[in-house]
């Protein structure tokens, strides 16, 4: 399927608003790119279970991002917007820290974060 341009770009820079905020410690920016429903995750290898899902909601996100999120400012994330149709998308975020894939929904006009799975590099 064909990927709507325009849409891409919008989805893009709802994913580089979420990285970018997160690493300015930008609560603002971070609360407008997710979704009041957001369902965050990383696999705990390490865990008891091993493989365990640690969630993380996006009251938790917008905290940790008020308390200073990721403190580099202007840090280089590369994002891949993968597929857009009609209210749905998928892109990925990679920094030298993290890689979140994430999928998007377009409510209200507005596209935010619905799913997070993530992987902490460091």
């Amino acid at each position: 399927m064909k990927t709507d341009r325009t849409e891409a770009t919008a989805v893009e820079a709802v994913v580089r608003d979420y990285i970018d905020g997160w690493y300015a410690g930008d609560e603002e920016r971070m609360d407008r790119t997710l979704h009041d429903e957001l369902v965050k995750r990383s696999v705990d290898a390490e865990g008891d279970p091993p493989g365990a899902l640690v969630p993380v909601s996006k009251t938790r996100m917008v905290q940790l991002t008020r308390d200073g999120g990721g403190h580099s400012p202007g840090a280089k994330a590369d994002v891949v917007v993968h597929h857009v149709e009609a209210t749905i998308a998928s892109a990925m975020v990679e920094t030298s820290e993290f890689l979140d894939y994430v999928h998007l929904a377009r409510t209200d006009g507005t596209w935010r974060i619905v799913h997070d799975l993530f992987r902490q590099r460091t």
